[in-house]
Order: C-alpha cells, then sequence, then structure tokens
C-alpha cells in the first residue's frame, strides 16, 4: 500500500480516502479484511473509492486521496516517478505480515470434498513460497521468462519485500480461525 506520511498503520485509515482498483473486489477485501481486524468499521470507517492504478496513483501525489492499495509493479512505478511521503509499505506492517500476507482461502465445500488435493496444493504453494526466500532472483527471472511480470527489477524487488522466508513459527496459530470472522464481519 502507498500512503502518505499520516499513513503508517492501518488504523491511520480510519476517515481517511484510500483507492482501490475499479474492477477488481480483492484489494477491497484485503485492506477491508486487516481493518476490521484491527477494530475499524470499513464499510464506516474508511471512505472507498475506485480509480484506475494510474489515476490512483496521480490522486496520491497530488495530496487528494490518502492511500492506494496496489500490486506490482504499480507501487514501483510510483516510488520510482515520486519522491516523498508516500512510501508506507504494507509489507512491513505486523497485522500485514502475521495475519494477511499469502493468505491461502479454500471453498469449504471443496476443501471438505477434496481432502488430497487442498493438501497437494497447500503443499505446492508452500515450497513455492520456500523457492522465493532462498532464491528470489531465480523466480523473478522465471515470472519475467514465462511473461507473467514484465520489468525484472520491480519483480526482484516485490519479492524481497515480501516476508516469505519469515518462517511457520512466526504466524500465530490462531490465523484460521480467525480470518473467516474477520471477512464475514467487513462485508
Amino acid at each position: 500500500m502507498l500512503g502518505t506520511e499520516r499513513i503508517r498503520t492501518i488504523r491511520d485509515l480510519k476517515g481517511r480516502t484510500v483507492a482501490v482498483p475499479v474492477l477488481d473486489p480483492s484489494p477491497y477485501a484485503f485492506l477491508a479484511s486487516m481493518a476490521a481486524y484491527v477494530g475499524l468499521d470499513p464499510r464506516k470507517d474508511i471512505n472507498w473509492v475506485n480509480h484506475s492504478p494510474d489515476e490512483s496513483m496521480k490522486l496520491l501525489a497530488e495530496g487528494k486521496i490518502d492511500a492506494y492499495l496496489g500490486f506490482p509493479p504499480n507501487p514501483q512505478e510510483f516510488r520510482r516517478r515520486e519522491s516523498g511521503g508516500a512510501s508506507s509499505s504494507t509489507a512491513q506492517w505486523t497485522a500485514v505480515v502475521q495475519y494477511f500476507c499469502c493468505m491461502l482461502v479454500g471453498n469449504r465445500e471443496f476443501v471438505r470434498k477434496n481432502p488430497v488435493a487442498t493438501k497437494r496444493a497447500l503443499r505446492a504453494i508452500l515450497k513455492s513460497a520456500d523457492v522465493c526466500a532462498v532464491a528470489p532472483e531465480k523466480v523473478a527471472r522465471s515470472l519475467i521468462a514465462k511473461g507473467l511480470a514484465k520489468n525484472y527489477d520491480y519483480t526482484l524487488q516485490a519479492i524481497k519485500e515480501l516476508p516469505y522466508g519469515a518462517g511457520a513459527s512466526s504466524i500465530p496459530k490462531t490465523r484460521c480461525v480467525s480470518i473467516p470472522c474477520v471477512c464475514a464481519k467487513s462485508g
């Protein structure tokens, strides 16, 4: 997330204007879940606006919005173009690292009916996170080669900024129980 100097934590979003992409509900759900977790009511406490990534970054640079939740390469491009206070990174925030980074969600019925497939998918995702932690350059090159990303430097930066190497010991065991409750509360 990119934010003005006034935005240092999720709680700082109370009463602020936050932009999310026009046709993508994922960033809203991600940030609304974090807001609900820290005690905010995302529907009442945050003024949500929908703009394209380019428009959101322009409005943030002009000080017309307080934060923008974007995904690579948009935050890296913004940081390259703008020097100044709009530099908060959710990758370093405790709530993100401990409860929401790399969150997995499964359909209850699918998981119940397909436990083996669910376990295999989870194992593959965890193994890929391990590869990201130990060989970020290799992963970035692979993403570029497969056409899944365009800019090697931005891709590598995004991989390195995420806490892939934090390990399971830093992740509370209650997260699997609390996430459905938080998501239900956040709308």
